[in-house]
C-alpha cells in the first residue's frame, strides 16, 4: 500500500507549496484536486499540455508521484448537450493524465435528479461513460467511479459500471462513504467492488447533527472501522494508493492539513505495519 492525500485539504496552496509540504510529511503521492484555489485544474498554466513537462519534472525532482487526478466530471444531466460538454471535459483530463504519466482519474456517477427515477437516469450516465471509456482506452487510462452521491451503495455502482460495458471503468472506493453513508461493512463493500477497485479514499468521522450527518475527525478519534478497512485491502494484496480526503473545501472549520496529514500518515503506517 502507498499513501497519498487529496489537495482538497489545501486547495488554496500553490503547486510548489503542495509539493514542498508533501515531501516534508513523507507521502509517496499527491491526489490532485484543486491548486491555487482553482478546482478545474486544466484551466491552470501548470497543467496545460504545453507546460505539463515542467510540472512533471517538479514531481520527479521531489521524489513524489502525481498519484491521481480527482475530476468532477459527471454525466447525470438530462440535457444531452450538458452531457456532451462533460464528455469533452473528461477527454481533456484523460489527455492531461496521459501527459502526466498517470494510469487513472476519477469520474462521478453523482446524482439522480429529484424529478427522475434511477432507471431513467442510469442508462444515459452509462452511455456517456461508455463513450469516455473508449477514448480512455486509446490513452491507457482507467476511469474510476467513486462511491459517492446517489451511487454510494456498492450494488448501485456495480450496476452502473456493468451497464457502461467497458473494461476502462473501475472503482474509486471511498471507504468512509460506503460505511458511514451506505451502512456497509468494509468486507461487504469489498465483496462487491474488490476486483474493480483501483484507488481508495480514507477518513474518520462520527455522527453529528449537521447537513452531512457526520463530522470528520482525526484518524482514531471517530468511529469508522479504519483498521478493518486496511485489513481488507492488505488481505486482498492491494498495492495501490490509500488517499486521505480531508474535505476542507466544504468544511472550512476542519483542522488544517499541517495538523491532519502528519497524524493520519503516522496512524496509517503504524496500523498497516501490524497487519
Amino acid at each position: 500500500m502507498k499513501f497519498a492525500y487529496s489537495t482538497i485539504a489545501c486547495h488554496e496552496w500553490s503547486l510548489d507549496q503542495i509539493i514542498e509540504k508533501t515531501k516534508e510529511w513523507g507521502f509517496e503521492g499527491i491526489e490532485i484536486r484543486g491548486v491555487s484555489g482553482e478546482m478545474d485544474i486544466i484551466k491552470l498554466p501548470e497543467f496545460s499540455l504545453k507546460n505539463i513537462h515542467v510540472t512533471k519534472q517538479k514531481f520527479t525532482d521531489a521524489g513524489i508521484e502525481p498519484a491521481f487526478i480527482a475530476t468532477s466530471c459527471k454525466y447525470h444531466f438530462p440535457d444531452k448537450s450538458e452531457r456532451e460538454k462533460q464528455i469533452e471535459r473528461t477527454q481533456k483530463y484523460i489527455e492531461l493524465a496521459t501527459a502526466l504519466g498517470l494510469d487513472s482519474i476519477r469520474i462521478l456517477g453523482d446524482r439522480i435528479p429529484d424529478d427522475m427515477r434511477r432507471q431513467q437516469v442510469v442508462p444515459y450516465i452509462a452511455d456517456a461513460m461508455h463513450t469516455v471509456g473508449e477514448f480512455a482506452a486509446k490513452n491507457n487510462i482507467r476511469l474510476l467511479v467513486e462511491t459517492h452521491g446517489d451511487f454510494v451503495h456498492s450494488h448501485h455502482l456495480v450496476d452502473l459500471i456493468d451497464k457502461a460495458d467497458t473494461e476502462q471503468i473501475g472503482v474509486l472506493w471511498d471507504m468512509h462513504n460506503t460505511y458511514r453513508v451506505a451502512n456497509e461493512e468494509p468486507e461487504e463493500s469489498w465483496k462487491l467492488l474488490g476486483n474493480r477497485v483501483g484507488y481508495t479514499h480514507i477518513k474518520d468521522s462520527q455522527p453529528y447533527p449537521n447537513r452531512f450527518g457526520f463530522r470528520y475527525r482525526l484518524l482514531g478519534e471517530g468511529d469508522v472501522p479504519y483498521h478493518s478497512m486496511l485489513k481488507v485491502l492488505h488481505d486482498a494484496g492491494y498495492q495501490g494508493y490509500v488517499s486521505i480526503e480531508w474535505e476542507r473545501l466544504w468544511m472550512p472549520e476542519l483542522d488544517p492539513p499541517e495538523i491532519v496529514m502528519p497524524h493520519y500518515l503516522k496512524v496509517l503506517r503504524k496500523t498497516v505495519a501490524k497487519l
